[in-house]
C-alpha cells in the first residue's frame, strides 16, 4: 500500500477551522519542546490561544496528509527590519518530526519569497536540533538574550539567513 505524500498548502488560522486545527499542532509540538527544555505549562507558545491565531496576522504553509496537520510554519515581517521576514513558528507533529517536513515548509517559504530574501527566527539556546536544522539551512547566529515571564525564563538565540 502506497503512503500519499504530503500536500503543502496556505493556512488561514481567520478561519476558525483551521485556527483549531493549527492550535491543536502548536499545542503538541510546544508541550515536547517545554518538556525538553524542563520548562512547566506556563511556556509562553503553550498559552497562545486559538483567538490569539485568528487575529495574529500571521501567514502561515502547512504540510497536511489526508486533511491531518503534520506541519505548520507561521512568518510575518520582522519588528526589527521589515524588509526582513521572521519565522515565527515552525512546528512538526512529534510522531512526524525528523521525515523532512520542516525542510519542505522552509523550502517552499523562501520560494515564495525569493531566493535573496532574508529570514530571521528566534529559538532556545538549549534546543540543539533546532539550532542545528536552522543551521545547516544557512541561518547565522545575529544576537543572544534571556527572556523572562512569570513562571520561567528562558535563553534565546536569534538567526539570519
Amino acid at each position: 500500500m502506497r503512503i500519499p505524500a504530503p500536500e503543502f498548502l496556505p493556512l488561514d488560522p481567520s478561519e476558525a477551522d483551521q485556527a483549531r486545527r493549527l492550535h491543536a499542532l502548536l499545542q503538541a509540538a510546544y508541550r515536547q519542546e517545554a518538556e525538553q527544555l524542563g520548562l512547566g505549562a506556563d511556556y509562553p507558545p503553550l498559552l497562545r490561544t486559538v483567538h490569539a491565531l485568528q487575529g495574529s496576522g500571521e501567514c502561515w504553509i502547512a504540510a497536511a496528509e489526508q486533511g491531518e496537520l503534520l506541519a505548520a510554519l507561521g512568518f510575518y515581517p520582522d519588528e526589527d527590519d521589515e524588509a526582513v521576514t521572521r519565522i515565527g513558528a515552525l512546528v512538526v507533529r512529534p510522531d512526524r518530526q525528523r521525515q523532512g517536513l520542516a525542510t519542505c515548509l522552509l523550502h517552499a517559504l523562501r520560494a515564495s519569497l525569493g531566493a535573496h530574501a532574508r529570514l530571521t527566527v528566534q529559538t532556545a539556546q538549549a534546543n540543539a536540533a533546532a539550532l542545528a536544522f536552522y543551521r545547516q539551512a544557512g541561518f547565522k547566529e545575529l544576537r543572544r538574550w534571556q527572556e523572562r515571564w512569570p513562571g520561567g525564563q528562558l535563553r534565546v538565540v536569534k538567526l539570519l539567513r
